[in-house]
């Protein structure tokens, strides 16, 4: 019964924060910004296996954020100055620094395929994949660390690359026929 009452209290005071926007994003706690708001629709998520980074990455609708387990606060930081819709993204796990983004920037339209070398600071765009460009919404590496595969906003079509996202070939998934 006390579990339940803890759960409802929680459940409460998260639901009356979330509708309280100033509450949320914007407020100080010790000298670490709360970034609740800015992560809170997460479409990607990764971590370096090799190499001296092993902070945790989200990439959301507001940009990269970045849990960084050798802080001593180990706080949420915003990743550089790109706020854009980060639908897809994967980190190339044989390339330190190395990760790949596609979505939507703020002003609307797709960004295509891009890629940051330096740990998600900066990124440049690498191909539209199609014309007009793409954004994909689900994005992985292969075995091969210059083999990526991203789905399509629609689902409907899985593109490869096989050099590291200069082009795409789209595959449409396998249908059954009736039987």
């Amino acid at each position: 019964m006390a579990i339940l009452a803890i759960g409802v209290g929680i459940g409460g005071y998260m639901t009356t924060s979330i509708q309280n926007k100033e509450a949320i994003g914007t407020s100080q706690d010790n000298g670490n910004q709360n970034v609740i708001e800015k992560w809170m629709d997460i479409h990607g998520v990764g971590i370096f296996t090799t190499g001296k980074d092993s902070s945790l990455y989200l990439a959301t609708h507001n940009g990269l954020l970045k849990k960084d387990n050798g802080n001593s606060s180990s706080s949420w930081v915003e990743v550089g100055n790109d706020k854009s819709d980060m639908m897809g993204f994967t980190i190339n796990p044989s390339k330190e620094g190395v990760m790949y983004s596609s979505g939507h920037p703020q002003t609307g339209g797709n960004l295509g395929f891009r890629v940051s070398t330096d740990y998600g600071m900066s990124w440049q765009k690498v191909s539209d994949v199609t014309n007009p460009p793409i954004d994909f919404h689900a994005m992985t590496m292969g075995n091969n660390p210059e083999t990526i595969y991203g789905s399509s906003g629609m689902g409907n079509i899985i593109y490869v690359s096989q050099n590291e996202g200069k082009t795409w070939t789209g595959v449409s998934p396998l249908i059954e026929k009736e039987r």
